[in-house]
């Protein structure tokens, strides 16, 4: 349990048949990766707050911390992630 709840551990760590943070953070990507294909101006996604801190710390912009409630605006341009916290 201590090693789930750390924020900056093993990334691999799961409950028995459930899915690591490594997976989550990559199913996420790859989903937000096809979205830049779409023809679309502005997505909307949401998820709790774990999940969508592996999704930023993919992109290397994840606070500490993030509450279920926080909203974060996330643009992709040029190649680069901007990540601004709402």
């Amino acid at each position: 349990m201590a090693e789930w709840y750390n924020h900056e551990g093993n990334l691999n760590i799961c409950f028995v048949g459930g899915e690591s943070r490594l997976k989550a953070q990559n199913r996420m990507f790859n989903v937000l990766e096809n979205l830049l294909n779409e023809d679309f101006n502005v997505i909307g996604i949401a998820s709790h707050g774990s999940a969508i801190r592996c999704l930023l710390m993919k992109i290397g912009k994840a606070p500490d911390k993030i509450l279920n409630s926080d909203v974060f605006h996330i643009i992709y341009e040029d190649g680069n992630w901007i990540v601004e916290q709402l």
